[in-house]
Formats: C-alpha cells, sequence, structure tokens
C-alpha cells in the first residue's frame, strides 16, 4: 500500500516532470491535435487555429514553471531560515580556536608569549585557571562542531535542491520546445498529404525564471557564507 508521503511525492512529480518525461497519451495528444489542424486548414487555414496546439503547450510550460519557481523558493528559504538559525547560535559560542589564539597572540604584544607572572599570580593558581579554561573551551568547541556539522549540511541540501530544480526547469523547457517540434512536423506533413499549403510554423518560446540562469538570487541575493572554525 502506497503511504501518504510517496503520494505526495508522486504526485510532485507529475506535477513537475510531466513536461520532462512526457507520457505517451500526451504525444497522442499533440500528434492528433496536428492532424486535426492540418486538415482544418487545408483550405482556410486560420492563425488561431495553427497555433491552438503550441499555445496550450506553451501555457503548461509556463504552469509548471511558476509552480516550480514557487516551490523552490519556499525550499530555499526554509533551508536559509535554518541556516541564518545555526549561524546565529554558532556566533553566540564566542570566538573559536584560531581567533582565540589570535587574540592571545595579540594580548601578548603579537608574540604568543605568556605575560610575565606577578606575585598575585602564582604558578598553581595560573596553571588551575588554564586547566579551567581549556575545559571550557573543550566544551564549546564541541557544540560548535556540531553546529557547524548542521550548517554545512543545510548548505548542501540547500545547494543540491536548487540545482535539481534548476535541471528541471531546464528540461521542462527543452520538452516543451520538442512538442511543439513534433506539432509542427506532424502538421506539415499531414497538409502535404493533403495536398494543402505547408504551413508556417510558429514557435512559442517561455523565459526561464531568472534564478535558473542566476541562482544566487535564492540565497536572498547574498552568498552563502561558513563561520570560521
Amino acid at each position: 500500500m502506497q503511504t501518504e508521503d510517496a503520494r505526495v511525492t508522486d504526485d510532485g512529480r507529475v506535477l513537475w516532470l510531466d513536461l520532462i518525461r512526457p507520457r505517451r497519451s500526451l504525444e497522442r495528444r499533440v500528434r492528433r491535435s496536428a492532424h486535426l489542424d492540418a486538415m482544418r486548414g487545408v483550405r482556410t487555414p486560420a492563425p488561431e487555429v495553427r497555433t491552438a496546439a503550441v499555445g496550450e503547450i506553451a501555457a503548461w510550460e509556463t504552469s509548471t514553471l511558476r509552480a516550480l519557481s514557487g516551490r523552490i523558493h519556499a525550499v530555499a528559504g526554509r533551508h536559509t531560515a535554518r541556516m541564518d538559525d545555526l549561524r546565529v547560535r554558532i556566533a553566540a559560542l564566542g570566538p573559536g580556536p584560531e581567533q582565540r589564539l589570535a587574540m592571545a597572540g595579540l594580548g601578548a604584544g603579537g608574540t604568543g608569549a605568556s605575560l610575565p607572572r606577578t606575585a598575585s599570580q602564582p604558578e598553581a593558581q595560573s596553571r588551575r585557571r588554564m586547566r579551567l579554561e581549556a575545559g571550557t573551551w573543550a566544551v564549546v568547541d564541541a557544540d560548535r562542531a556540531v553546529l557547524l556539522a548542521k550548517l554545512a549540511r543545510e548548505e548542501g541540501l540547500r545547494a543540491a535542491a536548487i540545482e535539481e530544480a534548476r535541471e528541471t526547469a531546464r528540461q521542462c523547457h527543452e520538452s516543451s520546445l520538442a512538442l511543439q517540434h513534433l506539432y509542427w512536423a506532424v502538421r506539415t506533413r499531414w497538409s502535404r498529404k493533403r495536398h494543402g499549403a505547408a504551413p508556417v510554423p510558429a514557435f512559442v518560446e517561455v523565459p526561464l525564471p531568472g534564478w535558473v540562469a542566476a541562482p544566487d538570487t535564492l540565497y536572498g541575493g547574498r552568498r552563502p557564507e561558513t563561520p570560521s572554525t
């Protein structure tokens, strides 16, 4: 028995990929439309008749790309929100190991050497403080590593989703043009069989969404940044 999640996924695949991998029923429909249009247009070809099927294909592509755009903006937005939250949590942990080393070097006059101890800072007290700080930072750095791993995973998931959507949009566009070419090829062949005038092909090229060529727009207008480890 098909699960609810699987059903939703299948429904989404039909919505997204119907033009990418056209079913045979769709190809038969295009061929039948071309055949009928050729017969109707033998004596009195009418532009609105010749291009009705092509316009339908273009409208189908437009609606598919619109649905794809809405979905990928929502998906990218969810990943971006999680990433922003992770960056805030990482920043709240304070400086990372490399930053602390740099700060220690500046505090020691840029040499990285320890400050000279005074009578108020005996050796034992200094060692205890250093052990306490080291233990505290070890816990903090362990938490930081976990959050950085989650951030990297979210970045990877978002990038993969965007690339998949971009490829889907490109294939949808190519499939739409292929169906239009199929229509005109059948239409021309049947027109000649009926001794009619060869029709003048008219294609509709639907523009791809801007994010297909410029995926950075799905990052909220900024490039992804990864906090230092």
